[in-house]
């Protein structure tokens, strides 16, 4: 397994420097998948879910000790289980019911914001983009989305990243007592936004699709728009040939999203049942770690893996995931991908100020801890 830092929800941000190989045990027990193949076949299976481990753990240290952790224990709710059969199917359509009414009203689309933040920068000098643009941008549009001031949106991400990044392994009682209470705060702020909104339920899936949308699904954007923009930076070419033929811009997003594979590893669980993979046999209880990653760089899938090549054969990738486990805010992702690279392709040249994109450490999303890129604007964007 690739060396990485260990958080809440397994290693993540690994260094990926090992190819695919067969389904093996780690010495922790948990299978580890990494050749297309098998994840995806992982990936398709409905008896696949999110371990319960943690939140069984968390019960029964409850009990043992008498302390309140329901904080913890609600938050383990609110995420979008995936269960088996019917029940399985039930669940990923109320998530996706709840997102969706989630995220209906609000914002303005995204290209008149692009506009402005584009306009605010300085041209001919490095830019550092990451803080000065992607940032600033995807959370502003989120928030406008949402409905909630920019504060608000940073005070849920930053107890969500308390809460389920970075971190160690939980060493005390007192460790996880502070923990739940976080929980408990992070959860009645949401519901304070939903309750604006009219959307609070008690079976907390708004909760859920709220901390979704507001963490997980807001990095993501952020870290797919940085890789679109540090393409496009390092290979002045390319931008020519997108902006002579904008019909190319569906498969460069598509290849940005298999290359920078934002969300790259999953922990899941066989809840029930067994999936039969060529050289391997899971069986209900058996932990999985899914590299997406690597399955993205699979040789036996993808010609000359580990280059960028934006005219590379359609391929289903597995940036987000796939069958019913599929990111529910792929579609919505991809389009908001696409906006950005042809807003910035019809009227900047860029030049990427570094050769690689190094990431943040300790986080569940791959996101650029730099991106130095100086803008040369070719044409005034008309204002909206």
């Amino acid at each position: 397994m690739p060396n990485g830092v260990t958080g809440p929800f397994g290693v993540v941000n690994p260094e990926h420097h090992l190819a695919v190989e067969p389904p093996h045990r780690a010495a922790d027990g948990v299978w580890v998948l990494s050749r297309y193949a098998d994840v995806r076949a992982v990936l398709r299976a409905p008896n696949v879910g999110i371990d319960p481990t943690l939140r069984d753990g968390i019960a029964r240290l409850a009990a043992r000790s008498g302390r309140d952790l329901s904080g913890l224990m609600r938050g383990h709710g609110a995420l979008p289980n995936m269960r088996d059969g019917a029940e399985h199917a039930a669940a990923r359509r109320a998530f996706a019911c709840h997102a969706a009414r989630l995220l209906a009203s609000g914002g303005r689309d995204l290209e008149p914001r692009l506009d402005e933040a584009l306009q605010g920068l300085p041209c001919d000098t490095p830019v550092e983009a990451m803080r000065a643009l992607i940032l600033p941008l995807v959370d502003g549009h989120l928030a406008e989305t949402l409905d909630i001031g920019m504060a608000e949106l940073q005070r849920q991400k930053g107890l969500f990243s308390t809460l389920f990044e970075g971190g160690g392994p939980i060493r005390s009682l007192t460790d996880t007592v502070a923990l739940s209470a976080m929980a408990d705060l992070l959860f009645a702020e949401a519901t304070a936004i939903l309750n604006r909104r009219g959307l609070a339920q008690p079976d907390t899936a708004d909760l859920g699709a709220l901390i979704f949308a507001v963490n997980l699904a807001g990095d993501a954007q952020s870290g797919l728009c940085a890789q679109i923009l540090f393409q496009l930076a390092a290979d002045p070419g390319l931008v020519a040939r997108l902006r002579a033929d904008p019909a190319l811009t569906e498969g460069f997003v598509r290849e940005c999203l298999r290359f920078s594979t934002v969300v790259p590893l999953l922990l899941r669980k066989v809840l029930s049942g067994r999936i039969d993979l060529p050289d391997a046999v899971l069986s209900a209880g058996d932990r999985v770690r899914l590299d997406l990653w690597r399955a993205n760089r699979d040789p036996a899938v993808f010609a000359d893996p580990d280059r960028f090549l934006p005219d590379r054969r359609a391929q289903p990738h597995l940036a987000f995931a796939a069958g019913p486990h599929t990111c529910q805010g792929a579609r919505a992702g991809k389009g908001l991908a696409e906006t950005f690279t042809r807003h910035l392709v019809a009227h900047f040249d860029l030049a990427a100020g570094c050769d690689r994109l190094t990431y943040l450490p300790g986080r569940l999303t791959r996101i650029p801890d730099r991106l130095p890129v100086t803008f040369r604007q070719r044409s005034r964007p008309r204002p909206a």
